[in-house]
């Protein structure tokens, strides 16, 4: 997956593909946007932020 640029959190793995994923600050989503409950009925549900984001915009 690494290969894909997907991030591992394997210390080896982020070692081994040291180059196309280079050191970056992470955070845990719950420390930032709550609990997965509320992760979920803010962002994913229907018409939730996400579809809001992903809305094109009326120009």
């Amino acid at each position: 997956m690494a290969k894909m640029y997907l991030r591992s959190s394997d210390k080896a793995v982020l070692a081994a593909h040291k180059a196309t994923l280079p050191n970056i600050n992470t955070f845990e989503p719950i420390d930032i946007f709550g609990s997965w409950d509320n992760i979920m009925s803010t962002f994913f549900v229907d018409g939730g932020l996400l579809d809001t984001l992903a809305r094109p915009s009326q120009q």
